[in-house]
């Protein structure tokens, strides 16, 4: 696949890496020409000086037969637009913009990038990356990786087990048996809990003259009886 990358940063140099391995045709736009000369040292790519933004630019990187294009400069409003003329100038697939200004990514203006305006299908934004990542983290705390799917309605989770995990190396139809059995258990568990519950809601509506204390565990409720009159 043919992919432009506009911006020869840390981000754009760390992009091509990662899309050289995948056998990918990598060209880098960048107005740096030291930048470039950097890259083309390290990574076997195509590089051109210039705005990322500028048709001539574009049309000279081969714009016209990409499949992609990654607009990573300093930039916004430079990613903003390489990602239009990518799209009306020469029909580019897919658009790629990184968005760091929080003002542009205000969801009462969400309509702003579509094809209809300013046509970029997939934002980057570093700072909201950030804060998703650590919202992430707090819900599963034990994860050392956490990836959604499906707009967040699955996501996997990366776990490290110990030697002695009971679930090692198991089948995965294994492991939902065993999933499966113990949400008999808990269900189980659960029953007797709700009834446990209303014999001592019984119990305080025919003491009305006692005090008592709750006393809650992960296997029951017990409830604990004291006597008004002996406090008194």
């Amino acid at each position: 696949m043919k992919v432009i990358i506009c911006g020869a940063g840390e981000v754009g140099k760390t992009l091509a890496q990662h899309l050289l391995k995948e056998d990918n045709d990598i060209t880098i736009i960048d107005q740096s020409e030291e930048n470039l000369k950097e890259i083309k040292e390290h990574l076997d790519v195509n590089t051109y000086v210039g705005f990322g933004s500028q048709p001539t630019i574009l049309d000279k990187a081969g714009a016209k037969n990409a499949e992609m294009l990654i607009a990573v400069t300093q930039s916004d409003e430079v990613n903003m637009i390489a990602c239009e003329v990518a799209n009306s100038q020469f029909n580019i697939p897919l658009k790629v913009a990184r968005i760091r200004d929080q003002h542009y990514l205000d969801p009462d203006y969400e309509s702003l990038f579509s094809k209809n305006q300013i046509s970029v299908d997939l934002i980057i934004s570093p700072e909201t990356e950030v804060a998703e990542a650590i919202r992430r983290r707090l819900i599963a705390p034990g994860a050392f990786e956490i990836i959604p799917f499906s707009d967040k309605k699955v996501v996997l989770l990366g776990i490290k087990v110990e030697n002695n995990y009971p679930h090692l190396n198991k089948q995965i139809s294994k492991i939902q048996d065993d999933l499966d059995e113990l949400k008999k258990q808990k269900g189980i568990n659960n029953l007797w809990k709700e009834e446990q519950y209303k014999e001592w809601r019984e119990d305080i509506k025919n003491h009305p003259e006692k005090v008592g204390k709750l006393h809650i565990t992960e296997d029951s409720f017990t409830f604990e009886f004291n006597d008004k009159n002996k406090n008194n």
